[in-house]
């Protein structure tokens, strides 16, 4: 019964153009695959418009910031982080076993 259900869900992926025979689960460690912009993360496909849709909620939310108040300066440097790994992330080599190394652009 699951390999059958596993086998509808990726007709149904496929046909809605995730490729010949989608994968519905993500076995493996977490990766950006620079090639097709998709996120492996915690036995989860994310995307290249899901990617996309985060950066520009976060952005968004970086430009609203009230940096006036603690709290506020806080939140635009939580938003600031996720801006930034998500840009480091996609500028990373695609190969599974590289590392992330960031810049100090302050310096």
């Amino acid at each position: 019964m699951t390999s059958n259900r596993r086998d509808l869900i990726n007709g149904l992926a496929a046909a809605m153009g995730a490729g010949t025979f989608a994968a519905t689960t993500y076995e493996g460690t977490n990766r950006y695959d620079k090639g097709t912009g998709t996120f492996y993360c915690n036995g989860h496909i994310i995307s290249p418009s899901i990617v996309e849709k985060a950066s520009e909620f976060f952005e968004a939310n970086l430009k609203r910031c009230d940096r006036s108040t603690s709290e506020g300066n806080e939140m635009y440097l939580i938003y600031e982080t996720a801006v930034e790994a998500i840009k480091l992330m996609r500028t990373t080599n695609a190969n599974q076993n590289s590392s992330i190394v960031a810049s100090n652009k302050d310096k």
